[in-house]
């Protein structure tokens, strides 16, 4: 099975793209959304010693190092106690970075226990000390909504204040605020103008919104070469979302010559730092044998690792590789555990296949009402087919109550998104006022767009509707064009309807119209049977052939349809009264009957 993996740039980035939430090692996302006694990076050797006797000193300087040393085990061993009480003792001497350090302490729990209004406490007094970092940290909560209200004038107050003091990533906030008009009359310009800025202080996350930006053309032209220069230093600062995008820049040849060893490499880089989104899609690729050979056991590691981090789509493949993929063993049970996993998710795909497995037994018990509850829940999701399916239920399937109101409803729903069968359903409710008030100009304009899609069943109802003149100008030729397409690919019903066409020619076409009903009839067709049969019987514009007729007349009984059903009881009717043609005909017909009797109750 040819499983097609969703690949794609991930630039739907919060508009607030730094956040205080602390990231700890081998988290997915690898952004710098930091606090600063966490995010701690340097290969500077300490002299811890000196630093110690200093900080007894009260020198304030080395009170901040040694707490984000013992928060990070960075030359001694990692202790937080010791960091909070160092971060404190900066805090009380006045300093604004040990306040900053201290809020982290109280917010995350490093050493302490998390207390959000002594979090905010030492924020705030230094953000008002005009500590660009602790000015920086409040807009982000005031963007969030984090431990304040949610306000994004205030937000945008103090990445003002922190930008105004050169620090980077307020520029770059600002930026964003400016980009997308929060807390701010929006101005791409501006924003663009601002990220550049934090750009050129080397911050990682202003390259990856760069290269978004010129991806998308918002706020600059679009230039994918320049999209992929700013995406190649993101990802050489270690970011494992622009290592993975860049990855899809040089698989798909956008801005630069199209090279899957680079794209593989990069991609590599992204999934060993845990990024689920490159673990998703490296298991995609070595599935397919995209950049890699072909690794079907590969494939299902890295699709696992993303999968088991939380990645619905990730499981929803699983899902389907354990269900229906020709080279992973068949395991229902593994196939229903993922699949759901990743609906509860509220992944719509993964919602409508539980639909259908509930629908079809497949990997769990039939249970109808579950496939309504799981239908319905990727229908409201927007998905056409479960809105189909939904539609499909409504109209009486599989026990559900008719309710034709909601068969409409939902059946318009997916019919409007291109759903083809949904579209033909929706002609077929207007055509008969299921569900809705009775118009058959709008039936004939549903039926030809899922006609224009290639629906064979619209071909047909397209084609009756100029035949009959139902909600368009009859057109006989028109009728016939359109049974011609059907006829071309074998279709027993544009046969037939052919076949009439061909009867109502003036004069009658009837080697034509024979031939058509034949080939119908031959494909079970229970009306060209009757039909076919009839024509023989009056021996009317064709030979007349009773064994002919009876043969044709016979087949359509054997299906119980019920015109060749009343035709036989008329006969038998005959036949009592001693008409001698039907007692003829009849002894021709039960001739040829495979079991005479199974039919007598009927007859």
């Amino acid at each position: 099975m040819n499983i097609n993996y969703y690949i794609r740039l991930s630039c739907g980035s919060l508009p607030f793209l730094l956040s205080p939430v602390c990231c700890r090692a081998g988290d997915a996302d690898t952004s710098s959304n930091d606090f600063p006694i966490v995010s701690l990076t340097t290969n500077k050797q300490e002299n811890i010693a000196a630093l110690e006797q200093a900080a007894e000193r009260e020198d304030t300087k080395a009170q901040c190092r040694l707490a984000r040393l013992y928060a990070n085990g960075h030359g001694v061993p990692k202790d937080e106690k010791k960091a909070f009480s160092w971060a404190a003792r900066a805090a009380r001497h006045g300093s604004p970075e040990g306040m900053v350090l201290l809020f982290t302490c109280y917010y995350s729990g490093i050493g302490t226990a998390r207390d959000a209004g002594k979090a905010m406490k030492w924020l705030l007094q230094s953000a008002e000390r005009d500590y660009p970092e602790a000015q920086f940290i409040l807009g982000v909560l005031y963007a969030q909504g984090k431990n304040v209200a949610r306000d994004a004038n205030q937000a945008v107050m103090w990445y003002r204040k922190a930008a105004e003091q050169g620090y980077g990533k307020a520029w770059h906030n600002l930026g964003v605020c400016y980009l997308y008009g929060q807390g701010i009359g929006k101005d791409e310009r501006e924003g663009v103008a601002w990220i550049q800025k934090a750009a050129e202080q080397g911050l990682a996350e202003s390259y990856m919104m760069l290269a978004i930006l010129y991806i998308k053309g918002q706020g600059v032209p679009q230039n994918d070469s320049k999209a992929f220069e700013w995406m190649l230093k993101a990802a050489q600062q270690g970011r494992a979302d622009a290592q993975y995008n860049l990855a899809i820049l040089y698989r798909d040849g956008k801005g630069v010559a199209a090279d899957l060893e680079k794209a593989r490499t990069w991609l590599q880089k992204a999934a060993d730092q845990g990024y689920a989104e490159a673990e998703k899609t490296l298991g995609g690729w070595y599935y397919q044998g995209l950049g890699f050979e072909k690794d079907v056991q590969k494939g299902l590691l890295w699709m696992t690792k993303a999968a088991r981090k939380g990645h619905a789509e990730a499981q929803f493949h699983l899902g389907i590789l354990y269900g229906v993929a020709k080279d992973v063993p068949r395991n229902p049970v593994l196939m229903i555990q993922w699949m759901t996993k990743s609906a509860e998710q509220g992944y719509a795909k993964a919602q409508e296949a539980m639909g259908q497995a509930y629908l079809d037994g497949f990997g769990v018990e039939k249970d109808i009402p579950k496939a309504l509850e799981w239908f319905g829940k990727a229908a409201y999701a927007g998905r056409p087919e479960a809105q189909y399916q939904l539609a499909s239920l409504y109209a009486g399937r599989k026990g559900v109550e008719y309710d034709p109101v909601l068969m409409a409803e939902w059946a318009e729903k997916a019919a409007e998104q291109g759903h083809a069968k949904a579209q033909m359903m929706v002609g077929e409710a207007y055509m008969k006022g299921l569900g809705v008030n009775e118009d058959r100009k709008k039936a004939f304009e549903w039926f030809s767009k899922s006609a224009e899609q290639g629906n064979t069943d619209a071909w047909n109802a397209v084609g009756v509707c100029y035949f009959e003149g139902i909600g368009v100008a009859r057109d006989v030729r028109m009728a016939e064009a359109w049974f011609q397409r059907g006829v071309r690919l074998g279709d027993p019903f544009a046969q037939f309807n052919l076949a009439l066409v061909y009867y109502v020619n003036d004069p009658p076409r009837m080697k034509e119209t024979v031939e058509w009903y034949q080939k119908a009839a031959e494909q079970g067709h229970a009306q060209a049977q009757v039909n076919l049969g009839v024509l023989y019987y009056h021996g009317e514009e064709v030979k007349k052939n009773e064994e002919e007729a009876a043969k044709w007349i016979r087949k359509a009984y054997e299906q119980k349809y019920p015109q060749a059903v009343d035709i036989i009881k008329t006969l038998k009717e005959k036949e009592a009264e001693g008409d001698q043609d039907a007692r003829r005909f009849l002894s021709i017909f039960n001739k040829g009957e495979k079991d005479p009797a199974a039919h007598a109750e009927t007859a």
